[in-house]
């Protein structure tokens, strides 16, 4: 069985292991400061860094996900800010699975989610 499951309509995948909902296609390139407003009245949001953790395959590299992305060198915010200073966010590199920080005014993709935390 195939860990991610395209919808009929392709444009949502359904992380089978997580139970989670993953849009297929990547919202616009965001700042940091931006992501609070991008929460939808159908239950979409930014993920978490745990949850983006959960789509990364530490036994694969280039990408290092089987998630059906457009590109495999797609950098993503999560919406969790960085505790040792407030002008930074973490992000996740998908080509290599590496998460690190990136100040807040930063433009990176946004991946949206729905289902449990």
């Amino acid at each position: 069985m195939n860990r991610y499951e395209i919808s009929e309509d392709g444009t949502e995948v359904l992380d089978t292991r997580t139970g989670r909902v993953w849009r297929k296609n990547l919202g616009s390139k965001q700042t940091f400061y931006a992501l609070a407003e991008l929460i939808d009245d159908a239950g979409w949001r930014v993920p978490t860094i745990g949850e983006l953790l959960t789509l990364i395959d530490y036994t694969t590299y280039g990408p290092a996900t089987e998630f059906p992305f457009e590109s495999a060198d797609t950098r993503l915010w999560s919406c969790t800010a960085f505790a040792g200073s407030p002008n930074y966010g973490w992000a996740i590199g998908c080509y290599g699975g590496d998460t690190f920080q990136l100040r807040k005014d930063s433009v990176l993709s946004v991946l949206y989610v729905r289902g449990r935390e």
